[in-house]
């Protein structure tokens, strides 16, 4: 019989480490490039503004949040729906802080943080429609761009690291910045561009570097150094391109206020071009809701008096807009405007007042003056509309600016006004202050016919219709929001009954065009407050709208519907009959401290005697609302720490408990040296060499010694792999030494995969779970295996005595 005798079949060979997809691996650098990218298309937003920092810091931890929580989830292999859930619910919190956080309860939104939402978003709307930029921060704009900049970055994110493609990871920033640089104008965009082009590049260089960094052969001998190369050489065109397009962009057309080729018409006729505005009224709608204190000018005036930013003349059925074109002007304003269809300059009798203003928190491009101003000095580059009597600066908002404005102040006889006729509707210059949209309900007229009933002439009119909205039942609320829809007059005039200054003035300017009298609506500040030495300081508080009446023979003549309020200019009580106040009269509701609501719904908060503007008591909160919600976000924050740390202690303790019942369980010599291999084999898993399970322990402890990053254990590694194999093929149980010396390997193992690790990648292991899980599947297995063993009785033979050979 022939035998053939064959070699025991090799060890399986170790498979190929699965290849992940190119890209899939970038991470890190990669990460913060794009957090970076998303960034920058946040600051071209935040251009918009008259203060880009208070929009760009909220909008930027929105961004930073997002990509964070996304990263986290990719870091957790959680799937996209998951995902896209925590992602919403953190930009749903971190929203909720910077824009309403006054109306979060501790931090958490709440019903009235909902309803704060609407409000706070339609009159970011109307501002969008009605301003251009750079306008002032309302905390609908905030909502918006922590939406835009949360939607930015989990798409971004989505793109480059689950869908690991390059171009549609750029698209979400891109479309941020192009709507930023659409709406912008000049240098802005100039800076705001180059900034998103140096990100832009900066991510592409490190997204290239990282996916080439793993299989790209850079010309064979230099395949190392091909990341770096790229980073480099991509550096250098990086800045140079950016440099490029920095220094040509202010030079192309548009890009500035006098381009190199000057292919667009400026002005909107008339010699010398001009300067278009929009209305200013969204603008003080944020001041006239929210009423902070803070000061936003300061006068030193030879007669105090309201202070004018502009008129309003147009009204489209829901609200009042600016339609006038400005002028450059130097010192001396003009009386009246060239235009053919322009109304004559005032007639009637003024008073002379000089007013000296220091701008410090305006926020617009406006110069407050008292009605009408004939000479301006101490400020250059000033436009002027002589038509609407208003001042605006060159620059992008007027504060720093110190300036003298002379006025006329009208200060016409009740026997003047009186004396003068009825206008005829059919004149061309009359026409812009009478038109009323068709869509004005027939009991607006109804109303004002009413109440006019018996008017011998149009100051008789003027004044029926201010004392009938003065009077009971209308009252100054500031629970009433500004709607600016078309049914909001006649729910003003026939139902609520309750608003604040923009409504009275608004209201009543329909109605004196609904019986003939040209009209507009004012909007600028009352006197504010008196220092000892005489100056006045202006608030937000003092924010305030009042309408104007055209009277033939005499010129624009102010009166005052709002319950509360008047003027301290002599002149104009003896007009209107309304003695000068700033302070709540009976007719204005008392509100109490105690939570507050939207900055839109307008409730007061403060537990001390508010100021009223026109009757308008004064919240704390401004626009952006940044002062208000610090406390909640920090006690959410601190409970975000707690809770953290009380997960690492839970985490903590039950790995140590794990371990222990592992301890316990394992009693039989053998048992306890496996077990030492197993806990030395996890630990070495957390430094990045995980045993695989088609090695034996030899084979383990051999590639951890040849690792290109071997660790200091190696050899205790090498003698733990020996004692295991013993214990487990060898017919005799480990002896008490042996065991001893393998829970000695098995520390030091511990000790060195420990500081192998950075402590970052230490940190995270810690707050991670999925070790303390792998434990405890591990101690449940060995448990079934113990008792496996147990079951089938199996015994190892024990040492032989010895014993005397026979004689």
């Amino acid at each position: 019989m022939t035998a053939t005798l064959r070699s025991p079949p090799a060890p399986p060979s170790a498979p190929p480490a699965p290849v992940r997809p190119r890209g899939a691996s970038a991470g890190g650098v990669t990460n913060l490039a794009l957090t970076l990218l998303t960034l920058a298309a946040v600051f071209g937003v935040a251009r918009l503004f008259t203060r880009p920092t208070r929009f760009f810091l909220p909008v930027a931890v929105v961004a930073i949040a997002i990509h964070v929580t996304a990263w986290l989830c990719r870091r957790v292999n959680l799937p996209v729906v998951p995902a896209g859930a925590a992602c919403a619910l953190v930009g749903a919190l971190t929203i909720s802080w910077i824009a309403v956080g006054q109306t979060t309860a501790y931090g958490i939104p709440w019903r009235g943080t909902y309803h704060a939402l609407g409000p706070a978003l339609r009159a970011a709307a109307d501002a969008y429609r009605s301003t251009s930029a750079p306008t002032t921060l309302l905390p609908g704009f905030l909502i918006a761009g922590g939406v835009g900049a949360a939607f930015t970055a989990y798409l971004s994110d989505w793109a480059a690291f689950r869908m690991r493609a390059t171009t549609e990871a750029v698209l979400p920033s891109f479309s941020l910045f192009v709507l930023s640089a659409a709406l912008a104008q000049g240098h802005v965009v100039v800076g705001a561009g180059g900034l998103w082009l140096g990100a832009l590049l900066v991510f592409l260089l490190v997204r290239q570097a990282a996916v080439d960094s793993p299989s790209t052969a850079w010309f064979a001998s230099r395949s190392r150094r091909g990341p770096a190369t790229i980073l480099i050489v991509g550096g250098v065109m990086t800045i140079a391109t950016v440099s490029l397009a920095s220094a040509l962009a202010p030079h192309l057309p548009g890009a500035t206020t006098h381009p190199l080729i000057d292919w667009r018409h400026s002005g909107s006729g008339g010699s010398g071009g001009g300067r278009n505005t929009l209305s200013p009224l969204v603008d003080l709608t944020s001041r006239l809701h929210a009423l902070s204190d803070q000061e936003v000018f300061t006068v030193q005036t030879s007669q105090p008096g309201y202070l004018r930013i502009t008129a309003l003349s147009t009204f489209s059925g829901s609200g009042w807009s600016l339609d006038d074109t400005y002028r450059p002007a130097h010192d001396d304003l003009p009386l009246t405007d060239t235009a053919p269809d322009a109304l004559p300059a005032d007639a009637g009798p003024t008073e002379t007042v000089t007013d000296t203003v220091h701008v410090t928190a305006l926020e617009s491009l406006w110069l407050p003056a008292a009605y009408r101003p004939v000479r301006v000095t101490g400020v250059s580059g000033v436009s002027y509309s002589a038509s609407a009597a208003s001042i605006i600066t060159s620059k992008p908002t007027s504060d720093g600016l110190t300036y003298t404005v002379t006025s006329h102040v009208p200060a016409p006889s009740v026997a003047l006004l009186q004396a003068a006729a009825w206008p005829d509707p059919a004149r061309a210059d009359l026409q812009k202050y009478l038109e009323l949209p068709d869509n004005v309900p027939l009991v607006v007229k109804r109303l004002a016919q009413e109440h006019t009933l018996g008017a011998k002439n149009p100051y008789a009119a003027a004044r029926m219709l201010q004392d009938w909205l003065r009077s009971p039942p209308f009252t100054y609320s500031l629970d009433v929001p500004a709607d600016q829809s078309q049914n909001a007059l006649v729910d003003f005039l026939t139902r609520t009954r309750a608003g604040f200054c923009q409504q009275f003035a608004a209201a009543f300017a329909v109605l004196a065009r609904e019986i003939g009298l040209p009209s507009r609506v004012a909007v600028g500040f009352t006197e504010g407050d008196r220092d000892s030495s005489g100056l006045y300081h202006v608030r937000d508080a003092d924010a305030h709208a009042w309408p104007e009446v055209w009277f033939d023979g005499v010129g624009w003549v102010a009166f005052e519907p709002t319950p509360g309020r008047g003027s301290p200019d002599p002149s104009a009580q003896a007009v209107t009959g309304v003695a000068p106040g700033q302070a709540e009269t009976s007719t204005t509701p008392t509100t109490q401290a105690g939570p507050t609501t939207s900055v839109a719904a307008s409730a007061t908060t403060s537990p001390t005697t508010p100021r009223a503007v026109g009757g308008a008591q004064q919240v704390t909160t401004g626009a952006g609302g940044h002062q208000r919600w610090r406390t909640p976000a920090l006690l959410v924050v601190a409970g975000l720490i707690v809770a953290a740390l009380a997960w690492l202690t839970l985490l903590t303790a039950l790995g140590a408990a794990v371990t222990r019942r592992r301890r316990r369980a394992a009693k039989t010599a053998s048992s306890q040296v496996t077990l030492a291999w197993s806990l030395a084999g996890e630990a070495l898993a957390g430094a990045g060499l995980p045993p695989h399970p088609w090695e034996t322990p030899s084979e383990f402890a051999a590639r951890v010694a040849a690792g290109s990053d071997a660790l200091a254990c190696a050899d205790a590694v090498q003698r733990l792999a020996v004692l295991e194999e013993l214990a487990a093929y060898s017919p005799l149980e480990p002896s008490p030494e042996d065991v001893a010396a393998a829970e000695a390997a098995e520390r030091e193992i511990a000790a060195a995969a420990r500081a192998s690790r950075r402590w970052w990648s230490e940190l995270g292991r810690r707050w991670d779970p999925r070790p303390v899980l792998e434990a405890a599947m591990a101690a449940r297995t060995e448990a079934r295996a113990d008792a496996g063993r147990a079951r089938r009785g199996e015994l190892r033979l024990e040492p032989l005595e010895e014993v005397s050979p026979r004689a």
